[in-house]
């Protein structure tokens, strides 16, 4: 009896933890300018272009993995060399498996450019396969996210940590405590002030005005504080930024 209570917990818990996820508020799969093909394990949004770099994405904590499309969709357009795989996590929690996004170097061995990305608990999870990835991963980006170690404080690549002034969850106090375990950081005065030599830097940009949730589109969330911007302008500062950060690589 106690074996079956155990098999049948193992069953039901991640339906339990699947059914609390938060879901996009639309259909986001509809009107994309691009590309979507999809599997049980990935999302890949890209062009009909030559693709040459690749930014794997790792969702936020208890987030479906298509709450992203819509700034990734523009990110892609205005970037068609780019395709951007979105991993999906075993009940949207990438701390169950944080290292399955090593899986697409080998799937795709052309990419010239590698960049991990993650939003939340994804950006912290992200932190790990690049350190034990640093030889092949070109950037990491974090949206909302701090790492959880200093494993990446000597890592001589680049970062960039997007963050917002309304968030509740990550807050800024979050952001500043965890400077110190990034390499050297950089604040970025405004969406063009990148450094001239960006190898062994955290870049640091302040949404004003956005907060948590609008990174991506799955409604409000508990704890975040209102956003005083619209989700439409947070989002397309992300992508300016990202795209702006890729061309400095």
């Amino acid at each position: 009896m106690i074996h079956l209570k155990r098999l049948l917990f193992t069953a039901v818990f991640p339906l339990m933890i699947y059914s609390c996820s938060k879901l996009p508020e639309e259909d986001l799969r509809r009107n994309l300018e691009n590309k979507l093909t999809e599997n049980k394990d990935f999302l890949v949004l890209e062009s009909s272009n030559e693709i040459t770099e690749t930014l794997v994405f790792y969702p936020g904590g208890l987030v479906d993995p298509h709450s992203y499309l819509a700034w990734q969709d523009q990110l892609v357009s205005l970037r068609p060399e780019l395709r951007i795989v979105t991993v999906k996590m075993p009940s949207n929690l990438a701390v169950l498996n944080a290292q399955k996004g090593a899986h697409l170097f080998d799937h795709y061995p052309n990419s010239e450019k590698w960049i991990f990305a993650g939003h939340s608990l994804g950006g912290a999870m992200a932190t790990s396969i690049v350190a034990k990835n640093q030889d092949k991963i070109d950037a990491l980006v974090y949206l909302a996210a701090y790492p959880a170690n200093d494993a990446l404080q000597a890592y001589n690549r680049s970062v960039l940590s997007i963050y917002a002034t309304n968030d509740g969850l990550t807050t800024l106090e979050d952001i500043e405590e965890r400077k110190a375990l990034l390499p050297s950081p950089f604040v970025m005065q405004d969406s063009l002030d990148f450094p001239e030599n960006m190898n062994g830097r955290t870049l640091y940009f302040e949404i004003k005005g956005g907060n948590h949730a609008q990174f991506g589109n799955y409604g409000e969330q508990n704890g975040d504080l209102a956003a005083t911007i619209s989700r439409e302008n947070q989002q397309g500062q992300v992508v300016f930024l990202i795209n702006a950060f890729i061309n400095r690589l």
